[in-house]
């Protein structure tokens, strides 16, 4: 006779948060100013006004915060009932109610500008460079996870007993909390770019639920 199953009795865990979004992009940098030449009377460039580097590239936005409501509580067992014949070997029931939700990520900052186009060269002048790079944005916090579920009463009654039974509280654990979001990229650019740093993550649930109690009788 093969040994009975193991027999789980435990709540639906609980649905992750909404992550946070994408933060947008920085605008570009205006371009510089065009250089201006003339000739002189020897017929040799001579510069007038040297063209101008680029402007930066503006930050990118801050990614979106997850939603606050984070990841939602695991629900709690519902009453298990459950007759058994011949019950062989050592058999495990295990208890709890569902699993806390995972908190929401949150999202990426934007990328920053891009510096803005280096000024038109002029014959005899010296040529200007794309200005620096817009940092990335910062990125969004993470939200909480949500607490466990609780346990209920468990009742299991047998005809005929040839091991034992006994109890594991495997389930009703907190949530995760969501992962910070990740720093924007930098635009493109001469000089400048870095980022704003990441957000923060989200806590873990506060609580893990009760386990619920196993009763197990004759029939």
């Amino acid at each position: 006779m093969p040994d009975t199953p193991t027999i789980r009795a435990t709540g639906v865990d609980g649905t992750p948060g909404p992550p946070g979004g994408l933060g947008g992009a920085g605008p570009g940098g205006n371009p510089g100013v065009s250089g201006k030449s003339h000739k002189d009377k020897n017929n040799n460039w001579v510069c007038d006004t040297q063209p101008t580097n680029g402007f930066p590239g503006q930050p990118g936005q801050p990614g979106g915060n997850a939603d606050a409501q984070g990841g939602s509580p695991g629900l709690d067992a519902p009453p298990f009932n459950l007759s058994l014949g011949l019950v062989v070997g050592a058999v495990v029931v295990e208890l709890g109610g569902g699993d806390g939700g995972p908190g929401g990520a949150g999202g990426k900052g934007g990328r920053g500008g891009d510096g803005g186009a280096a000024g038109a060269s002029a014959d005899g002048c010296t040529a200007a460079s794309q200005g620096p790079a817009g940092i990335g944005g910062k990125g969004g916090n993470g939200s909480n996870g949500g607490n466990g579920g609780n346990g209920s009463n468990v009742v299991i009654t047998y005809t005929e007993l040839q091991g034992s039974f006994s109890a594991a509280h495997v389930k009703g654990n907190p949530g995760q909390g969501g992962a910070f979001g990740p720093a924007g990229d930098p635009g493109s650019g001469v000089g400048g770019g870095g980022s704003q740093g990441p957000g923060s993550p989200g806590s873990n649930g506060q609580q893990k639920g009760s386990p619920g109690q196993l009763i197990v009788r004759p029939a």
